[in-house]
Parts: structure tokens; C-alpha cells; sequence
């Protein structure tokens, strides 16, 4: 939340759910295959980092490219 708030210039507050409430949230929206496959790999690193690059031709962008970019839908 560092990056939002940095790019934002006013304080961005994160607060965590659990798996559970997680679960609940995303049912509202998501098929249940693709909850349940979201969050038996939650918090592991997916070791892909030329995925990227292999499939659009160029490189990923970092989070906080990605922040400055689409920071208006933040405000």
C-alpha cells in the first residue's frame, strides 16, 4: 500500500481478510473452481517471471508502473 499511497499522496489503508471472508467476498462474483484455485495458491511465488515477456513481447511492468498508470481510478 506504500506505492498507492506514495503515488496518491494521502494515506491508503489496507485491512486483511481472512481466507474465509476472502472466500465469501470473491463467491459473489467469481465461479467457485476459480476461488478455490485462487486461494489454494495464495501468498506462493507463481515463478514466472519471463511469462511476461514471452507472451506480449516485452517486459512486465512493476507495481508501481502499474500505480502511476492507473492511479486516477484510485481518486
Amino acid at each position: 500500500m506504500a506505492v498507492l499511497s506514495e503515488e496518491l499522496a494521502r494515506p491508503v489503508e489496507f485491512v486483511e481478510l481472512s481466507t474465509e471472508q476472502a472466500r465469501q467476498r470473491m463467491l459473489r462474483y467469481m465461479p467457485a473452481g476459480i476461488v478455490e484455485d485462487m486461494l489454494s495458491t495464495a501468498g506462493e511465488d507463481p515463478g514466472l517471471p519471463d511469462t511476461v515477456r514471452r507472451i506480449t513481447g516485452r517486459a512486465g511492468r512493476t507495481f508501481r508502473q502499474w500505480a502511476r498508470e492507473h492511479v486516477e481510478v484510485f481518486r
